[in-house]
């Protein structure tokens, strides 16, 4: 399996102020890649500021566009999820299994959220 550095977090803030996840993952590419937006979706739940922001903006929009809010219709779950997946920022970057120090997933994960650019820069794959 190969190894991947992931990472998660909302277009509003940008992943400040600790709005961020980022972790190893071992498995596909396409795994990782899920794995990935599953974190960005993450911190959009787990935090009130974004949550509500995107609510705002699926009320506006909805008001704008003469939806009807709080019904459950099919159009407005659509918006939603729009709203949410446009906000969703992630993606994976392949490490070299090779260059690493270590395989245990705990220390390289410890490793990478002290410093993401230089953990990418030193171990992804050329």
């Amino acid at each position: 399996m190969k190894l991947w550095a992931v990472w998660g977090y909302d277009d509003i803030y940008g992943g400040l102020h600790g709005m961020k996840e980022v972790e190893i993952y071992e498995g596909t590419e396409n795994e990782a890649i899920e794995y990935a937006r599953e974190l960005a979706d993450s911190v959009i739940s787990s935090y009130s500021e974004i949550y509500d922001a995107l609510e705002d903006s699926v009320r506006e929009y909805c008001e704008d566009e003469g939806i009807e809010m709080g019904v459950g219709s099919e159009e407005e779950d659509d918006i939603r999820e729009e709203f949410y997946n446009d906000d969703m920022v992630y993606g994976c970057i392949e490490l070299d299994v090779n260059k690493l120090p270590t395989l245990d997933i705990e220390e390289l994960e410890k490793m990478y959220y002290n410093d993401e650019d230089g953990f990418i820069e030193a171990y992804r794959l050329d």
